[in-house]
């Protein structure tokens, strides 16, 4: 089995260095020596597009050359600001993963098998800014009657500013309406990966199996 993580990220410098440190380890110290890890960076102005950007990871994780797909395999996507101290990334649950950062209540990360993220035809590519993204994708799984495990996990954060000096931009009350009208129009529901439009700015490898992404 193959686990892959995509790592949607944009002007965090400090975040990603200490991630490329830490994660291969961690993986490697709990027995997870197969996996693939690409950061996909988003380098235009617009607001951050967190769905683009996972959904872009993934078509480019299962198209490379060196890599034949599997159903089975498992598929993550991962804050770079989060560097996992105790956390179980193996897969038990035939459903998807939620990942709990202590008691908070939101999941920071989720993960499901190759085949379930086609299913629901990946995440959602209009909801800009942050909100509401990761209630469309909760739905995602409801409508195709996936389940969800909650795992609760220890991390470590580190909390930055973009480096032109911007912070996160909340758009809860744009983005209520965009769900509100995916739950009453069902062909919204079938944008993701079908319709992801992207062009590749430039490629580095950090190491081995770890890839960033320009686009």
């Amino acid at each position: 089995m193959v686990y892959n993580f995509v790592i949607p990220y944009r002007d965090r410098p400090d975040c990603l260095k200490k991630f490329l440190d830490v994660f291969p380890n961690f993986l490697l110290k709990n027995g997870i020596t197969n996996y693939r890890v690409i950061v996909v960076d988003q380098s235009n102005n617009d607001l951050f597009n967190l769905g683009y950007l996972v959904n872009i990871g993934f078509n480019i994780l299962v198209r490379q050359t060196d890599y034949i797909y599997r159903p089975d395999d498992m598929f993550y996507f991962h804050p770079v600001d989060h560097f996992p101290i105790n956390f179980d990334y193996s897969v038990k649950e035939e459903g998807a993963i939620l990942g709990l950062c202590g008691d908070n209540i939101y999941p920071k990360i989720f993960g499901m098998r190759n085949s379930i993220f086609k299913k629901i035809i990946g995440m959602a590519n209009f909801y800009w800014g942050h909100g509401r993204e990761d209630d469309d994708l909760y739905y995602r799984l409801k409508v195709n009657e996936i389940s969800a495990t909650a795992r609760v996990g220890e991390f470590e954060t580190l909390e930055t500013q973009c480096s032109d000096g911007q912070s996160r931009v909340d758009r809860i009350e744009e983005n209520t309406n965009l769900l509100n009208a995916v739950k009453t129009n069902g062909m919204l529901l079938r944008t993701g990966l079908s319709t992801i439009n992207y062009r590749i700015q430039n490629v580095a490898r950090h190491q081995e199996s770890i890839f960033q992404v320009g686009v």
